[in-house]
C-alpha cells in the first residue's frame, strides 16, 4: 500500500487552548474535504523522496514520497506529528513510516508543548493547509488521511478528534500515550 507520510512542522499546541468559532459545523469539513478534492494537479510526475515544504506562513513539514509513486493513482496520507524538541528527521528514523512498505507520509512536529503555548500561532490551520498543498500536488485518496502523535502531540492528535471541524476529515487517529 502507498502511503503519503508527512512530518510537519506544528510549533504550538495553542490550539488546545485557544477558542475556535465553526461556521456551519459538519458543512466545513465537507467544505474542506471539497477543496482538497478540487484540486488541480499538475500532468507531471511530482518529486519523490524527502521534500521539505515552506507554506505561505513561513511553517514547515517534510514530506516523504517513494520512489515508486505513481502520479494518478490514489494513495493514503499518514501524518506524524512529533513533540517538544523533536524534529522531521528524527521522528521519520524513530517511526520508520517511510519505509517502502508505506511510500508515502508527512511528519508534522510540535517543538513546544502546552506549558509553553504560543496562542499566536494557529496549528489546526496548518494541518488545513499541510493537507491542502500535499493534495494539490500529489495524488491522495480523501478517505484515507491519518493522524499519529506520541505524548504532546499524541495530544494534538486527541485534539483532532474532539473537534467538530476534523474528526470527519481522518479516517483514524493513533494517539500514543497523549499528553491530554
Amino acid at each position: 500500500m502507498l502511503g503519503l507520510y508527512v512530518l510537519a512542522a506544528l510549533r504550538t499546541l495553542s490550539a488546545l487552548a485557544s477558542p475556535y468559532e465553526l461556521k456551519d459545523g459538519e458543512g466545513l469539513v465537507a467544505n474542506l474535504l471539497k477543496d482538497f478534492a478540487g484540486n488541480a494537479l499538475s500532468t507531471r510526475d511530482p518529486a519523490t523522496g524527502n521534500i521539505p515544504y515552506t507554506l505561505r506562513t513561513g511553517r514547515t513539514f517534510l514530506l516523504n514520497v517513494p520512489a515508486d509513486y505513481v502520479h494518478g493513482k490514489e494513495h493514503p496520507l499518514i501524518s506524524r506529528f512529533h513533540g517538544v524538541r523533536g524534529s522531521s528527521e528524527k521522528q521519520q528514523k524513530v517511526t520508520e513510516l517511510s519505509d517502502p512498505s508505506l511510500r508515502i507520509a508527512w511528519k508534522p512536529f510540535l517543538n513546544t508543548g502546552a506549558p509553553y503555548e504560543n496562542t499566536i500561532v494557529d496549528n489546526i490551520a496548518y494541518v488545513h493547509d499541510t493537507i491542502n498543498t500535499i493534495c494539490s500536488t500529489y495524488t491522495n485518496d480523501h478517505t484515507r488521511l491519518y493522524a499519529s502523535g506520541k505524548f504532546n502531540s499524541g495530544g494534538f492528535a486527541s485534539l483532532l478528534v474532539c473537534r467538530p471541524d476534523t474528526s470527519a476529515l481522518f479516517a483514524a487517529y493513533v494517539p500514543v500515550h497523549p499528553a491530554l
